[in-house]
């Protein structure tokens, strides 16, 4: 499978959540839809260094996080 649809896969199953972590961590809609965007872009960017053996789940909230900390600093 191209890494690009597994991509596309992944966004449709993860978007939700990740847009959930991003609007409690943020307490905005706003700033959330845009922080899950660019989370999505930079998991996208790095895909190539995702450990399939890892959750993806687990990978990606860690981008999110870290991209909504330096948000809020």
């Amino acid at each position: 499978m191209a890494a690009n649809v597994a991509f596309e896969i992944l966004y449709k199953e993860y978007y939700a959540r990740v847009f959930g972590l991003c609007r409690r961590l943020l307490g905005s809609p706003t700033l959330a839809e845009d922080a899950t965007q660019e989370t999505f872009m930079r998991a996208y960017k790095y895909f190539k260094r995702y450990d399939t053996s890892q959750p993806f789940w687990r990978w990606i909230a860690t981008i999110a996080n870290n991209h909504c900390i330096d948000l809020l600093r």
